[in-house]
């Protein structure tokens, strides 16, 4: 039944003014507005109105409302009632009001609603109310439109991520309740798991929920202590605030009871924000960490956290230890579109030694890494010039010795290749000398690597600093007998240092030993020395290479036959290179020094110790080759019986190779060592393996020597000696791969196309897994044979997981070492989902230091703090 209400209310008024008022001026009524000057006074009025006076408004915008049953009007005893019934809808200005049953009172303005019953005594179509962007359900409203006030019972609104709930609450205003008997839930079932059970409180929408004194409730059962005497709960989803932020606590067995992550945040703008938590420990230990993200919209984000840790081991007076250790990271990222010429990035990952041993133990990835590094980058593009430059900052460390290596800073100056001869406008025939291209690179370097605890206290002198250039020439390349490319280079390098090493000979001499006061002999002996000073050292070469491409194809003669073809294709290449002897005197790159009291005297390079190296003493005249290697063959497709194609490709090797040089200037051992390469793919596993092959043989001393694998050994060793080789691969597999492997076979063909689709029986050979799981690992293996003593290096990880269900979940990794034949570092953990909670158990009973966590938290963001963690390390 839907008609307008404006109507109903019109015959409404109109009735009661002639009732009331037969002696005096009809009124004009707006039925749109509801105007009316409708006295509800049972009085006689003894002054004629105002016929000209403007009527007072009843509802200040008109009303429209929808009922699938019916709608009665009363007006006994003066009152003026609307009733609906059936999915009831009232709509007036911003409120939307929708229940079984519907009750407006258009004298006092108020408006009642309530849900029905069905057929089996339950209530349905409770009252909904709506309001712009607030709304609530309840179980019955008495609202008034002119106040704005009212009153609810059995309310349910949303706040954020979790819902409130009263058995009664009064509308101050349409953003502000108050309330009795509260509940206040991150749930979000009908009758919730756990909730905050508020004897009474406010509500301020889309600001807070203020919350006198309050318990928890868990599964119905009540948790009266812990209480809250007095709660805010921000219930803001659009902006952020400062606050204090809760610590967790647990017990290490040698740290002790602590509380951790405990601190305050600090939203200082919409730019940036800083948090500063900390943590404390009963038996001394004790650590800060300060955390900042940034963030300036199509310019530039990031974040920077330090972290302190003091770490008290051992018992007071006994064997007590005391270990400081810290951390610093720093992301920076740049909206290339700010400034595309101008680019500049940062990715600061440093920790002294142990910081991740010590205090990321239950982060497998951190616990398990032994390096990491830092770089800071600035680069600079010209626009409209092949220039380009960039300056840096890198850093790296093991922090399984405390090594540390830093570039600061690092200068690069780059110059793209350029044709300098290349005409713009063409005429005629080009040129020869227009396809020579030239570019050129200049690196600067200050490096350091020493240990962590020496860093500080360095010196200029300990960096070792330089400057390279490099020249590259690539001159026309041209085509000989139409299949065979050549291309000619020329290539020239300088290094600038400004210190060189000298070595000298110091004869032996007594000294006196201020322990005993007796003279000792000190033998003669070699000392260096790194002399202040430029000096320049370089090199240039020149070469040419020539590479060309060969196919051989083989057809079956039998059409019918499963291979049909086999193609081989062969990449070959053969450069030659040669650069002179820069070891002679007259270049001055190397020196003599005296070695024993004899006189002997030996060769040194006074660059060795450059941070860019140096030239190599004597003449190269090089001839490299290449060779690789593809092989596939052409099936017929016996797996498709549906597609077109009939045929298909199979790769037998992606590549089979081979690579080395002979250095024709050389006295001796001409030949280097070959390098061995094939890639090959197995069930969808991509295998890789990759050696070196020496040419040369040992002696009996495991010594190499002069003569050839070719002349001393036998059979296949005629080859040569593999030196090391290597090869890894992993595998994944998981249940939706045996699922299809059997769905295959229930529904496969033969190539005939004739249907083979048997019934499934319960002996098949693949099982239906009703459980996801997953499992992958990687192997490696490596063989190592320099000197006639063979020996073989292996690593195997794994991990995996299975999801019993929707709820609990489990997974693991692990590893396996070879070396000792024992399980590795391993991680299980298992996830149980509460609907409304989460509890994980973590456990690690092979690591360096073994542990086991629980935790049992809120899944709810406004709740992290709320939960139960234990953590027990070195059990």
């Amino acid at each position: 039944m839907i008609r307008s209400l404006n109507i109903v209310i019109g015959i409404l008024l109109l009735f009661s003014a002639v009732s009331a008022y037969a002696q005096t001026d009809s009124l004009q009524y707006d039925s749109l507005a509801y105007q009316s000057s409708l006295s509800l006074n049972d009085s006689i009025l003894t002054d004629k109105p105002d016929s000209t006076k403007k009527p007072k408004q009843i509802f200040e915008s008109p009303i429209t409302y929808n009922s699938s049953d019916s709608m009665a009007v009363s007006m006994e005893d003066g009152k003026q009632i609307v009733y609906l019934y059936g999915n009831a809808e009232i709509k007036y200005g911003t409120i939307d009001l929708t229940a079984g049953f519907i009750s407006v009172n258009l004298a006092t303005k108020e408006i009642y609603a309530e849900g029905i019953k069905d057929s089996s005594e339950t209530i349905v179509q409770k009252p909904h109310f709506k309001e712009g962007s607030e709304e609530f359900d309840c179980s019955s409203l008495r609202y008034n439109f002119d106040t704005g006030k009212g009153f609810v019972e059995n309310v349910i609104s949303s706040q954020q991520d979790g819902k409130v709930q009263s058995a009664k609450a009064k509308m101050l205003s349409k953003d502000i309740f108050c309330m009795a008997d509260g509940k206040y839930s991150t749930c979000d079932a009908e009758h919730p798991h756990f909730f905050l059970n508020i004897t009474k409180g406010k509500i301020i929408n889309n600001k807070a929920i203020i919350a006198g004194f309050s318990y928890m409730v868990l599964e119905d059962f009540p948790l009266y202590f812990p209480f809250l005497p007095y709660g805010y709960i921000p219930t803001n989803n659009t902006t952020y605030s400062s606050g204090v932020i809760l610590p967790t606590q647990g017990e290490l067995n040698n740290r002790g009871y602590y509380l951790k992550d405990g601190g305050f945040y600090w939203a200082a703008s919409d730019y940036f924000d800083l948090k500063l938590t900390g943590e404390i420990y009963t038996k001394g230990s004790w650590g800060v960490n300060v955390l900042n993200n940034y963030r300036l919209r199509y310019k530039f984000s990031g974040s920077f956290s330090f972290g302190y840790r003091n770490l008290v081991l051992g018992e007071r007076g006994i064997n007590q230890t005391s270990q400081s250790s810290f951390s610093i990271t720093w992301s920076h990222s740049q909206d290339q579109k700010s400034s595309p010429s101008i680019q500049f990035s940062a990715n600061v990952n440093f920790s002294s030694s142990g910081y991740s041993k010590n205090h990321e133990y239950d982060n497998t990835q951190k616990y398990l890494q032994n390096s990491q590094s830092s770089s800071i980058s600035f680069r600079k593009t010209f626009s409209n010039t092949p220039f380009s430059m960039s300056v840096n900052m890198r850093e790296s460390q093991n922090t399984k010795d405390s090594t540390i290596s830093l570039s600061l800073p690092e200068f690069a100056f780059n110059m793209k290749t350029i044709q300098p001869f290349k005409r713009k406008k063409r005429v005629g025939s080009k040129g020869i000398f227009e396809d020579i291209s030239i570019g050129y690179t200049a690196n600067i370097k200050n490096q350091i690597s020493t240990k962590e605890n020496k860093l500080l206290s360095s010196k200029f002198s300990d960096w070792k600093k330089g400057v390279d250039h490099t020249f590259n020439i690539t001159l026309p390349s041209f085509r000989l007998l139409n299949y065979i490319n050549f291309t000619p280079s020329i290539s020239h390098k300088q290094r600038w240092y400004f210190d060189y090493l000298q070595k000298y000979w110091v004869d032996g001499y007594t000294v006196k030993d201020f322990n005993t006061g007796m003279n000792k002999w000190v033998s003669g002996h070699v000392e260096a020395e790194q002399k202040n000073g430029f000096k320049i050292n370089y090199e240039y070469s020149g070469g040419i290479g020539a590479s060309t491409t060969l196919y051989g194809f083989y057809q079956m003669k039998n059409t019918n036959s499963y291979f049909q073809a086999l193609r081989h294709k062969v990449d070959l290449s053969v450069s030659f290179n040669y650069h002179p002897d820069f070891g002679r005197e007259q270049y001055g790159f190397y020196d003599w020094v005296q070695v024993d009291s004899l006189g002997s005297m030996e060769k040194y390079n006074i660059f060795q110790n450059g941070i860019f190296g140096s030239t190599g003493e004597g003449k190269s005249g090089s001839v490299g080759f290449s060779l690789n290697n593809n092989l596939e063959m052409k099936v017929r497709n016996l797996n498709d019986t549906i597609s077109k194609e009939k045929f298909k490709k199979v790769a037998i090797f992606d590549n089979l190779g081979l690579s080395g040089n002979y250095n024709l200037a050389a006295d001796s051992m001409n030949l280097s060592t070959i390098s061995l390469i094939a890639r090959t793919k197995i069930a969808g596993t991509v295998i890789s393996i990759s050696g070196t092959l020496n040419p040369y043989a040992l002696d009996s001393r495991g010594k190499i020597t002069k003569k050839y694998m070719w002349n001393t050994a036998s059979g296949i060793s005629k080859l040569g000696r593999i030196t090391n080789l290597s090869t890894g691969f992993g595998f994944n597999i998981n249940s939706d791969q045996f699922q299809k492997k059997q769905k295959e076979n229930a529904e496969g063909g033969d190539s005939e196309g004739i249907d083979k689709k048997q019934p499934s029986t319960p002996n098949s050979s693949y099982q239906k897994f009703s459980m996801p799981w997953r499992l992958s690992f990687n192997y490696s293996i490596y063989y190592t044979n320099t000197t006639g003593k063979p020996a073989i290096n292996q690593s195997l990880g794994f991990n995996g997981g299975i999801d019993f269900s929707d709820k609990w979940k489990a997974n693991f990794t692990s590893s396996f070492d070879f070396k000792t034949l024992k399980i590795g570092y391993t991680n299980v953990s298992v996830v149980r989902n509460l609907h409304c909670w989460t509890m994980s158990f973590n456990f690690s009973p092979v690591s360096q230091n073994p542990y086991y966590s629980f935790t049992l938290s809120a899944n709810a963001s406004m709740l992290k703090d709320l939960k139960i963690d234990k953590t027990n390390r070195n059990y």
